[in-house]
């Protein structure tokens, strides 16, 4: 299983990263150049819910669309103070 081991693998040659767990897919056959990571960016629990659910990476979304502040692309990805 893809998931086992309770990790997120990175794939840290790779300098594209748009798919979370992409590393993950990467190992059981869905080939692709992805480094796998994620960034507060992408709606990590859609995908994981998906693909718990059905095995596809979208179609149960959480009915969150995105957080209520803006976040910055550069770690340590914090949100300005309110």
């Amino acid at each position: 299983m893809a998931l086992a081991g309770n990790r997120l693998w990175v794939n840290s040659r790779s300098r594209l990263c748009r798919q979370y767990l992409a590393a993950e897919f990467d190992s059981v056959g869905d080939t692709n150049a992805d480094c796998g990571g994620r960034s507060p960016a992408y709606d990590a629990v859609d995908v994981f819910r998906s693909l718990l659910a059905h095995g596809e990476t979208h179609g149960l979304p959480d009915g969150v669309d995105a957080d209520d502040a803006a976040v910055s692309d550069e770690f340590p990805f914090l949100a300005p103070p309110q």
